[in-house]
């Protein structure tokens, strides 16, 4: 996709998003005209926007711990970060 037409993508999501619901339809068919790919895109957008709001609810740090933890490579804790060995180091130490 080149930068232009994510420039044009963003701009009317922005539109639309900040438009009263009610008047979405209609500004969606001033904005995109014959562009049914763009209006796809934009209506997609606009029913996902949900479900990214609450992409990052869980803070990174937690997970990535959490990760960790369930990857079994924690020797250690040094104040709020986690020490980990690598895979190499556990070969070395184990083979």
């Amino acid at each position: 996709m080149s930068p232009e037409r994510w420039q044009q993508i963003q701009e009317v999501f922005d539109k639309a998003r900040a438009c009263d619901p009610a008047k979405r339809a209609a500004l969606l068919q001033e904005a995109c005209e014959d562009d049914e790919e763009l209006r796809r895109e934009i209506e997609w957008m606009l029913a996902h926007q949900e479900d990214a709001k609450h992409f990052i609810d869980a803070p990174a740090l937690k997970l990535a711990a959490i990760s960790i933890a369930r990857s079994g490579c924690v020797t250690g804790r040094i104040d709020a970060g986690v020490v980990c060995r690598s895979p190499v180091d556990r070969q070395r130490r184990h083979g």
